[in-house]
Formats: C-alpha cells, sequence, structure tokens
C-alpha cells in the first residue's frame, strides 16, 4: 500500500459537496516535526488527513520544486507520469498525472486542476488541487480514473528563512481496497509529502524562486 491511495479518488458522476473549511482534526501523531490529524468526513468511511509542521528552508526554494509541474515525479511517491493539459493562457492549471500501483492493483491516472493564490504582503502561498473533468484527456485503458476531492497546500515565510507547510487531503476512493487499510496508511502521508519535498528542494541544482526571493 503506498501513498497513492491518499492522492486519488474514484471517478464518480455527481462528488459530494464538501464543507472543507467545517472539517474537525483530531491529532494523531507527530513525526519529523509534523504534526498528523485525520478528520471524518461526512458520508465518506474515508478519512481526510492533514499535516502541518515548519522547516529549515526557505520559501523560495519550496516554491520552485512544487510549482513546477514537470518535477512532481521527483518528489511524489509512485508517481510515474505528469504532463500539461492546459494552454498557457488558461486562467488555472491541468495537469494528467499517473501513479503505480503494486500487483495486482491497477494503476491509477487522474486529472487535476491547480489554482494558485500568492499573498505578497503576508508572505503566504496557498494551492487548491482537485479532479476535474476534460474532453482533452478522458479515460484510456491504462488505468482506473481517480477523483480526488481535494488537496490543500499552505506554505507561509517564517523569520531566519523557515516555512511552515500545511497540506490536507480529502479523497473518496472505491475499489476492492478495504476502508481500514487506506486509514491505516494515510497516518504517514503527510509526512512523507513534506520530506520528500524538502529533500529535492535542498538539493545543489535548486535556486530560489527570484519572485519570492526577498520574503
Amino acid at each position: 500500500m503506498s501513498t497513492l491511495v491518499f492522492l486519488v479518488a474514484t471517478l464518480v458522476s455527481t462528488p459530494q459537496a464538501i464543507d472543507f473549511d467545517a472539517l474537525e482534526w483530531e491529532p494523531l501523531n507527530s513525526k519529523e516535526g509534523i504534526d498528523v490529524s485525520r478528520s471524518a468526513i461526512p458520508n465518506m468511511d474515508v478519512l481526510g488527513v492533514r499535516g502541518v509542521g515548519t522547516v529549515d528552508l526557505h520559501i523560495a526554494k519550496l516554491w520552485a520544486v512544487f510549482s513546477d509541474v514537470s518535477k512532481q515525479p521527483e518528489w511524489i511517491d509512485r508517481l510515474k507520469e505528469t504532463r500539461l493539459v492546459s494552454a498557457p493562457e488558461e486562467a488555472s492549471v491541468r495537469y494528467y498525472s499517473q501513479y503505480h500501483s503494486p500487483w495486482p492493483i491497477s494503476n491509477r491516472d487522474f486529472l487535476f486542476q491547480r489554482v494558485i493564490n500568492i499573498d505578497q504582503d503576508s508572505k503566504v502561498i496557498t494551492v487548491t488541487v482537485n479532479s476535474v473533468e476534460d474532453e482533452r484527456e478522458p479515460e484510456a485503458d491504462c488505468c482506473v480514473r481517480g477523483w480526488l476531492s481535494r488537496a490543500y497546500w499552505r506554505f507561509t515565510a517564517q523569520e531566519s528563512g523557515k516555512t511552515k507547510v500545511e497540506v490536507e487531503v480529502v479523497t473518496d476512493p472505491k475499489g476492492l481496497i478495504p476502508t481500514w487499510i487506506i486509514n491505516l496508511v494515510q497516518r504517514s502521508w503527510p509526512v512523507k509529502s513534506i520530506s520528500n519535498l524538502v529533500k529535492r528542494a535542498t538539493q545543489a541544482d535548486i535556486e530560489r524562486a527570484p519572485e519570492l526571493a526577498a520574503w
């Protein structure tokens, strides 16, 4: 079982609306400086998962990696392929991703939409990612198409060049994977995601994103 389970969810014809601001988070554990919590989601058996921590790395380095869709396979667990679907002039970014699954589970693929908000005054970046349908990227025989209700990232510049990182993921997976396994494995998702991002951003080839260098 892998991080894949929490990055994808089953495609349904009418995904339910979720009041994300109303979710109540229950603390689970703390590892590598990341506090992990979970939340029940109305009308869903799978739980949402959240991670919050402060990392010793400038926000401009993290953003240089995170903002680049082409770099995602370098830090996202089990990601086989990612490619842009949207055109440069479109307001939001849409991209296709395919993830490896352990045998005998089929690979999953998804079509994501990403919306970014950069608050220069508060030195905060928020990113919301969710699944969408788009005729430019129809379902394929290679994979099971998934549905991500929401992934939410928030990066806040701190003093002394540190960054507070917050991530939340809510999914609605289907198939033969028991719910209790999904809820068990998800405990490690926030720590793995944040740690992998930091590890990639600390490598020598990554320079600070120039638009955030002064933060």
